[in-house]
């Protein structure tokens, strides 16, 4: 939870630089997990054309 304004400026520099880089690496974490299904999925869909490829040949699916 990034902290509030007043709180920063209240606190001695360095502890607000710290502070402030805190918030910004929460906030890359909650990207990176909304990023996870994605991933998730473009895997299965990686698998799912290596098994096609492995029964059916190299052709891609619009050109059968």
């Amino acid at each position: 939870m990034p902290y509030r304004k007043r709180t920063l400026r209240r606190m001695p520099p360095e502890a607000r630089k710290l502070a402030k880089l805190v918030g910004e690496l929460e906030s890359v974490a909650r990207r990176l997990k909304g990023l996870v299904p994605l991933v998730q999925s473009f895997e299965m869909w990686e698998r799912a054309e290596k098994k096609r490829q492995a029964v059916f040949g190299r052709q891609p699916a619009d050109k059968a």
